[in-house]
């Protein structure tokens, strides 16, 4: 799933449109580095405490955790949301900043989303069910196709103008 929306956005736009999604995504995903960090110390503390029978100490973990991430977080998403725009702007060019800067600030919203989600995905790994996570991938797949199906059909037609009015403007 991690390359499929480059491969569909570039079969239903155009190849030209990928640029513009590309740098986006690889800006904000960078954050998702702290929460990486965050859960691979909360794995093994998950572990030792669900081997020992305190399923209150999880809670107490995940929460903590939870909170760290949130913390984290927030200010970045609301930072690349606000700023968007000025920041494609000074790094790439102004043509890129208008094409771009709205898929920086929906990927921003999906990072917020997604960090939260690896401290859960931690804990069920964790606590000896890596099976519920691959099953739940196995559940996303469809749905996460079709819902990117028909967001870059109905949206990605308002975007291909203005992507291919600035590819074709360098």
């Amino acid at each position: 799933m991690a390359y499929s929306d480059r491969f569909f956005i570039g079969s239903l736009v155009s190849v030209a449109a990928v640029t513009f999604y590309v740098a986006p995504y690889e800006i904000v995903t960078k954050a998702l580095i702290v929460p990486a960090a965050i859960v691979g110390v909360l794995f093994p503390a998950v572990a030792s405490t669900h081997g020992g029978g305190n399923m209150q100490g999880v809670s107490s973990l995940l929460q903590k955790c939870q909170t760290a991430i949130f913390l984290f977080l927030l200010p970045v998403t609301i930072g690349v949301v606000a700023l968007s725009r000025e920041v494609l702007d000074v790094w790439i060019g102004t043509d890129y900043a208008n094409a771009g800067y709205q898929v920086l600030q929906v990927l921003a919203v999906g990072v917020f989303f997604n960090g939260l989600a690896y401290s859960y995905s931690t804990v069920i790994q964790a606590t000896g069910r890596a099976d519920i996570t691959g099953k739940l991938h196995m559940a996303e797949l469809p749905v996460y196709i079709l819902a990117l199906w028909y967001a870059i059909a109905s949206y990605g037609s308002i975007r291909r103008s203005s992507c291919l009015e600035c590819a074709g403007s360098r």
